[in-house]
């Protein structure tokens, strides 16, 4: 086993076996929640986002493969976190300041950091899907249309699928896709549903899609996004969400309005 962390959230922190390509998922642990209700909100969580992964993965739709999880694992996973400088390096500035100051490195900050328990209640096990971020895609082919009307094309596929079975994702953005690349077959996954719920209502659909539309009016100028939403609204097409999506967007630019007045 040869763990690097590869990303530290709000919300979890995200480990990659190297050796093997499974991705972990660690759920922190927050300080100001009674301790009961902590455990108790973690796990219901963690629990949530393996079963809808496991759920669309069943269903056909590309997300990363849950795999099992055995506390031989957890433990191992544990003692490797701690045995790893680089990942000490990587989990706060508070461990790379003891660093600073330790003689004996690992052993001064396992002593004076309890290590996290991984178990089944805050971690789960993906298959690391092997790629290239979308926002990175479309950086890359940034003046490619061809490409990239065929990656919002398929985006546009893959977001319907997930809605149509009952899922929202919570945080649809060009970093929460991962383009995979094989000879000259591209596929696209969907990743992180640490924010997704199931759900039939349009309105839920539809402020979904409204939370990737902002995110790419953020990133790109006005003449490249229209041409990314029109792609992905005509592979999307569903007229109730799309239809629903109009009003959300209106009530959106009344909000900004009264922010800005």
């Amino acid at each position: 086993m040869n763990l690097k962390m590869i990303s530290h959230g709000a919300e979890a922190k995200i480990y990659e076996d190297v050796d093997n390509s499974v991705i972990y998922k660690y759920r922190i642990s927050k300080g100001y929640r009674i301790k009961i209700l902590d455990e108790f909100i973690i796990k219901k969580r963690t629990k949530s986002e393996l079963k809808i992964i496991q759920s669309l993965r069943k269903a056909g739709v590309n997300v990363p493969k849950a795999l099992s999880f055995h506390e031989k694992v957890g433990k191992q996973f544990n003692d490797e976190v701690f045995k790893n400088k680089d990942n000490l390096l990587l989990l706060s500035n508070k461990y790379v300041l003891e660093l600073q100051n330790s003689e004996n490195q690992n052993s001064f900050v396992a002593k004076k950091n309890i290590p996290e328990k991984f178990n089944q209640k805050n971690t789960f096990l993906m298959e690391k899907v092997s790629g290239i971020t979308l926002k990175q895609y479309i950086l890359n082919h940034i003046d490619d249309e061809v490409k990239l009307e065929e990656i919002f094309t398929l985006a546009g596929r893959l977001i319907k699928k997930i809605h149509k079975n009952g899922i929202v994702h919570g945080d649809i953005t060009s970093n929460n896709f991962i383009v995979k690349c094989d000879d000259s077959i591209i596929e696209i996954f969907a990743i992180d549903f640490g924010l997704a719920f199931t759900t039939l209502k349009s309105e839920d659909k539809a402020v979904d899609l409204y939370v990737f539309i902002k995110a790419l009016k953020c990133d790109y100028e006005y003449e490249k996004f229209a041409k990314f939403i029109e792609w992905f609204y005509s592979a999307y097409n569903d007229k109730q969400v799309l239809n629903r999506l109009e009003k959300v967007c209106i009530r959106g630019r009344k909000r900004e309005e009264k922010c800005i007045g």
